[in-house]
């Protein structure tokens, strides 16, 4: 009698310890299956991203990868300075030198300090003086320490006389920041900003092209 119960008892024993057994293993193996697909779906978010402009308005409607969209965003930036930096008139010329002071770093005060030698606030009231652009051309290389790149364009100076136009292209670096502001959606500011072309094409004041 004895026997038996302590035979039945071993067989508790080793049924409960395989029990426990199959239970750590189907609990070890959720664990990773888990692991594994919240690690799959983190490293997705990571390598995608949406576009917002200024709004809060969705650019495209599909998910893209981010390295793709950081590329958007450097080219909008540069896009953005550009056109704060060289259109302008009278009433719009210190807001947009505050916005584009706002997407450069320390060049950005020797490219004011330039305005500032040449008069051109004063140039274009006294001349009633407008200026605009039209981009023509822009590349980014995010294979470079620090990212660098080239915009082209036209920027055209409208006065009584007439009309001058002139290319105006330019090399650039840009570097990340810590943060996206109001005044930054980018993330990132020009760092070199070079003019290596700026001849005039049309002068309409003489009559030639």
């Amino acid at each position: 009698m004895e026997l038996t119960v302590l035979k039945n008892g071993n067989n508790v024993v080793k049924t409960t310890t395989y029990l426990a057994l199959i239970y750590c293993i189907v609990i070890s193996g959720a664990f990773i299956s888990g692991y594994y697909f919240i690690a799959k779906e983190i490293r997705s978010v990571t390598e995608k991203m949406i576009l917002i402009d200024t709004r809060g308005q969705v650019l495209e409607s599909s998910v893209i990868n981010s390295r793709e969209g950081r590329i958007f965003e450097y080219e909008n930036h540069v896009r953005l300075f550009y056109t704060y930096w060289y259109s302008f008139s009278e009433s719009s010329f210190k807001n947009h030198i505050e916005a584009g002071l706002n997407l450069i770093g320390e060049k950005g005060k020797e490219l004011y300090n330039e305005y500032k030698d040449q008069n051109v606030e004063r140039l274009l009231s006294e001349k009633n003086l407008q200026c605009e652009v039209q981009i023509t051309d822009i590349k980014i290389n995010i294979n470079t320490l620090p990212v660098s790149g080239y915009i082209e364009g036209l920027q055209t100076i409208r006065r009584a006389k007439g009309i001058i136009s002139r290319k105006l292209n330019v090399r650039f670096t840009l570097y990340d920041t810590d943060s996206r502001t109001k005044n930054n959606i980018h993330a990132c500011k020009i760092d070199e900003w070079e003019i290596y072309e700026s001849s005039v094409i049309k002068n309409d004041e003489n009559g030639n092209e």
